[in-house]
């Protein structure tokens, strides 16, 4: 039975009214009994209990007289396990039903971190992705422009005076430092992207 539900007069009403267990051994002699289709000699109601309120009720009747007395003891033991299986199948309920609530709501708070990771991994590639090419685009033109200082400072286009000289010295090793500050730029980024690892 579920709380709330209204019984007809009779024997399951009284047990449940009561909180106690009635026992009818002859049914034609208890003006409590509600008449069935099936006629019943004896009948027992016996309400199942949990914490003293009452969740449902064993009703059970014989065409004998008298049959459920011997009983008495094995029936009540038996309620109290069948009430204890119902609370345990509905405390079971509760806990699952607790369980699948807190998953749904660790999902949806965790959904939105996820989202933000995904753009924070996309952003980091992306800036991996440009330091990269503009370190490459960088390094093109600083090739040439130490080649061909090279080229200036060995005199192959014509003699220089100290002071020219003095210059295009500074010009190739400013040329080769700024290379080199490219090549780390461009090594971090491939730790950080773990193309390379650090030893």
């Amino acid at each position: 039975i579920t709380p709330g539900v209204t019984f007809r007069k009779g024997i399951v009403k009284t047990a449940v009214e009561n909180k106690e267990s009635l026992y009818v051994p002859d049914t034609k002699k208890d003006k409590r009994v509600v008449k069935l289709v099936i006629p019943a000699r004896s009948e027992v109601a016996i309400p199942l209990k949990v914490k003293g309120k009452v969740i449902g009720v064993l009703d059970l009747e014989s065409k004998k007289v008298d049959n459920y007395s011997k009983f008495k003891p094995y029936l009540n033991l038996l309620t109290k396990h069948i009430s204890m299986v119902i609370e345990n199948s509905r405390l079971v309920g509760e806990v699952s039903d607790f369980n699948e609530r807190l998953q749904d709501e660790i999902y949806q708070s965790t959904k939105e971190l996820r989202i933000k990771n995904l753009e924070l991994q996309r952003l980091d590639q992306l800036k991996s992705d440009f330091v990269s090419s503009v370190s490459h685009e960088l390094r093109t033109p600083l090739t040439s422009i130490a080649g061909y200082a090279k080229i200036l400072y060995r005199g192959k286009q014509g003699e220089l005076t100290v002071d020219q000289k003095d210059s295009l010295n500074i010009i190739i090793e400013e040329s080769e430092r700024l290379t080199r500050l490219i090549n780390d730029v461009l090594d971090l980024s491939k730790l950080e992207t773990g193309r390379i690892r650090f030893k």
